[in-house]
């Protein structure tokens, strides 16, 4: 077995704790990524746009100076291990917001939106076409090979990313306000939730779905506790940070001892099953051999070769379709010892055979 189907999955079972910490931290990538540009600001809380633009550059540059070491560490390990997969997760999220905000700009109203919000969503489209392009899946199951894990983790990028715009332009473009908002992708999480349940919708599909309308949920959710006017509550970035990344931390440690998201064997062979790359059925000996689809005309090493299914050497023998000693030969179906023993109607070496299908034949 090679190094590659060696590697157990790297991803997490989608259980309630998947989803739970999941939106724990898209808060936080909205929270924490506004906390750490003030700190990082020559005025801190009173610092102006462009001091909090210049100092965002400066945090999105350590953040993925981190997030680089984080993957790292990520793809030298061979299983999930759930420390390691949600700090990465932990630190996308914020550097997904940090990439919508770089483009916004920092004043009270975000600019270009509506641009961003396209943009983010076809290279979303795009990510998964080339995914699914490449390696004929989506499938949270399937994540046990180099190049998959590079899929899935650019996607979790794109999806925060995206995320964040789209929340963004609901939430201020049409000034719906933040609960308003938080309540809406609650809605339309449900009626994924519902579709996947009761319709015959592709799994994969409505997951992914509901993934990354999670972004926006999470940070409709960190706007609404942390920020001031605009239905929001004002409990301030670095309190609602904090607040959600003790609960995650609590929630990894859980995992990280009960293992209770680890992918069961089952559901990752029926996975591989269902999305393997193409093969021929029955490579070199198979049904259909390495001399063609039909090898020699049905002959060796075709479909029924050397021990058939009609007496041996086979329903289709070396000498063609209906060679000698033909379909039915002795001892087959209608031969000597079969069904059918002579003198009745199928002669002594089949009924087919040297009468019908031979040099004697019509054929």
């Amino acid at each position: 077995m090679s190094k590659t189907r060696e590697m157990l999955n790297k991803v997490p079972e989608v259980t309630i704790y998947f989803w739970l910490i999941k939106c724990l931290c898209t808060t936080i990538g909205e929270t924490m990524s506004d906390n750490l540009m003030t700190q990082f600001a020559v005025g801190g809380d009173n610092a102006s746009p462009d001091q909090l633009q210049v100092a965002l550059y400066k945090v999105a540059a350590i953040t993925v100076v981190v997030l680089l070491v984080l993957l790292a560490i990520q793809f030298s390990l061979k299983r999930y291990v759930p420390v390691v997969y949600w700090a990465n997760i932990v630190v996308i999220s914020v550097l997904g917001t940090q990439i919508t905000d770089m483009f916004e700009g920092q004043g009270d109203q975000p600019n270009n939106m509506w641009a961003i919000t396209i943009v983010s969503l076809t290279l979303l489209a795009a990510v998964f076409a080339a995914w699914w392009w490449t390696e004929r899946t989506l499938s949270m199951h399937s994540i046990r090979t180099v190049r998959r894990e590079a899929f899935y983790w650019l996607a979790i990028l794109t999806t925060f990313a995206t995320g964040t715009a789209v929340g963004d332009l609901i939430a201020e473009k049409f000034s719906l306000g933040y609960l308003t908002t938080l309540e809406l992708f609650i809605a339309v999480i449900a009626v994924v939730a519902v579709l996947w349940k009761f319709t015959p919708i592709n799994a994969v599909l409505a997951f992914w779905l509901a993934y990354v309308m999670t972004r926006p949920l999470g940070a409709s959710t960190g706007d609404w506790l942390s920020q001031q006017g605009n239905q929001g509550l004002n409990w301030g970035t670095t309190n609602t940070s904090y607040l959600f990344l003790a609960v995650i931390i609590a929630l990894v440690v859980y995992l990280q001892v009960r293992k209770p998201d680890v992918t069961p064997v089952e559901l990752m062979e029926e996975d591989d099953i269902a999305h393997r790359p193409y093969q021929p059925d029955y490579a070199n000996q198979g049904q259909y051999a390495s001399q063609g689809q039909y090898a020699n005309q049905y002959g060796n090493p075709g479909q029924y070769a050397n021990q058939g299914q009609y007496g041996n050497p086979g329903q289709y023998a070396d000498q063609g379709q209906y060679g000698n000693p033909g379909q039915y030969a002795n001892p087959g179906q209608y031969g000597a010892s079969g069904g059918y023993a002579p003198p009745a109607g199928y002669q002594d070496q089949g009924y087919y055979a040297k009468r019908r299908y031979t040099g004697s034949s019509e054929y």
